[in-house]
């Protein structure tokens, strides 16, 4: 009797000191439980948060984008009406100040006839550089054939120079063409010129 009295005395110690920790080991994973909830809500929040912003700066991109699909269009319809306006006449007349008409169309006539003789002026310092241009070429191949002779520099040199040469006389020869189509086109408009009378200062 003592026996069982030692060991139910023991079972119920036990059982009063271990409920405790019992409770404890249950309050500890209900803490765990609401700790993993709320880092579940927190992320989820977080998550939440960024998709929102996502969504925003797509939609401000889609807006921009939406915007620059709307304005580009205007714009060139824009410059179109302007290019078309331009093209639709001079209006040399309407800002003529205080010269009649027969006066102003002199005046432009003369202005027309100025822009000839300065286009004429331009063309021939163009024409006296092309000669320049001509004449240094020439002698730059006279050093060259002089330095092949006399074998003063080595092969790779010798192309160097030549390739030069071959540039500089391609650049001679599109100025030459440019100066003969402006040449041209001056003397057309100094034949559509004289048909129009200055005045006899």
């Amino acid at each position: 009797m003592k026996l069982s009295k030692i060991v139910i005395t023991a079972c119920i110690l036990g059982l009063v000191f271990n409920t405790p920790s019992l409770w404890a080991q249950g309050k500890s994973q209900e803490k765990k439980a609401k700790q993993k909830i709320e880092k579940t809500e927190k992320d989820a929040e977080e998550y939440s948060k960024e998709s929102r912003e996502k969504a925003k700066e797509m939609a401000e991109k889609g807006k921009k984008k939406a915007d620059k699909a709307i304005e580009e269009p205007k714009q060139k319809m824009k410059e179109k009406k302007e290019k078309a306006e331009k093209e639709t006449g001079n209006a040399y007349g309407k800002n003529k100040g205080d010269l009649s008409g027969k006066a102003f169309g002199q005046a432009r006539a003369a202005d027309a006839q100025n822009k000839v003789k300065e286009h004429e002026r331009e063309l021939d310092e163009k024409e006296r550089m092309l000669k320049d241009g001509k004449v240094r070429v020439d002698d730059a191949r006279k050093r060259l054939e002089k330095a092949r002779e006399e074998k003063k520099l080595s092969d790779e040199d010798l192309k160097k120079q030549e390739e030069r040469i071959r540039n500089a006389e391609n650049k001679l020869k599109r100025l030459e063409t440019t100066i003969e189509t402006s040449r041209e086109a001056v003397r057309k408009e100094r034949q559509r010129l004289e048909g129009v009378v200055l005045p006899q200062e």
